[in-house]
């Protein structure tokens, strides 16, 4: 991920789930390096056993891991992906989307088809712990993507979001602000 943003120099990465920041100080990592762009970050904090989480996040703890240095190119807003990301989908033109929220299927299927449907055509969608279900495959093959996947990192995966010929004619991937 780093090295894809450090190439697409891109102004607004969205991010769903940060925890302690790992993966989202990576991220921070090459837009600051890059000197431009900001992420913007959804999460709700995670409580150990709830849902798909494993281990409780505090409020305090959420981005523990940004170093402050990146902190003036990122915004995190608190609250539930399926209120905040469509809002924030059509409001930014964003050029990268990054799901590691929920890893549930039904809501990486839903957080795919809305990045896809509120992106233009030719931005990246990544998706981190694939292989918890098929979601990612599945949408692949039912909206006819090819994806890619890292060697050293099999539960990473992305695709850039390409429209065909009907779905251009009727608007999709035009960005209406």
């Amino acid at each position: 991920i780093y090295a894809m943003l450090r190439i697409m120099q891109p102004r607004v990465v969205v991010e769903t789930g940060v925890a302690e920041g790992s993966m989202t100080s990576w991220m921070l990592a090459a837009l600051v390096l890059n000197k431009t762009g900001k992420l913007v970050s959804i999460d709700l904090p995670a409580i150990e056993n709830e849902l798909t989480m494993d281990r409780t996040v505090v409020q305090t703890e959420v981005g523990l891991w940004i170093p402050d240095d990146y902190k003036s190119q990122w915004e995190y807003l608190e609250g539930d992906a399926k209120e905040l990301l469509p809002k924030i989908l059509i409001k930014e033109e964003v050029e990268c989307f990054m799901h590691d929220s929920l890893h549930t299927r039904s809501h990486m299927l839903f957080e795919y088809a809305l990045a896809r449907n509120l992106m233009r055509e030719n931005t990246l969608i990544i998706s981190d712990d694939i292989g918890w279900n098929n979601s990612f495959i599945n949408f692949l093959a039912t909206n006819e993507l090819r994806g890619y996947t890292s060697i050293t990192n099999p539960s990473l995966g992305g695709f850039i979001n390409k429209l065909d010929a009907y779905e251009r004619s009727v608007g999709l991937g035009v960005i209406r602000r």
